[in-house]
């Protein structure tokens, strides 16, 4: 799996940066995992004509001392579609700079 993973977080940073996934996306899909719709004009094309497999989304997962951006674009109605797969160039650039806002949110430096 490829993943955006930030490691070596503290008790204070992991506390702040939940609280911020919270807000942002509500209750997470099963312990600390976290779902994040990707924003329309990031979608390709294919998944933007895939209508019927939206919204597309990658996972967030909260460690005891991590952060994973999974680079994975996902559907919540579907297991397999050709519209589901690694995230292209643009997407990863927004998978990133999410992670780096929400750290910034949540007033964690690295």
């Amino acid at each position: 799996m490829k993943q955006y993973v930030i490691d070596s977080l503290n008790i204070k940073d992991i506390s702040s940066i939940k609280e911020v996934l919270v807000n942002r996306f509500g209750t997470p899909l099963m312990g600390e995992i976290f779902s994040a719709e990707l924003d329309y004009d990031v979608l390709n094309e294919e998944q933007k004509n895939h209508k019927e497999c939206a919204p597309h989304y990658i996972t967030l997962l909260l460690g005891e001392t991590s952060l994973t951006a999974e680079i994975l674009v996902r559907s919540p109605k579907t297991m397999r579609c050709s519209c589901m797969g690694y995230a292209d160039e643009q997407q990863v650039l927004w998978i990133i700079n999410l992670v780096e806002d929400i750290l910034m949110e949540a007033n964690v430096g690295i």
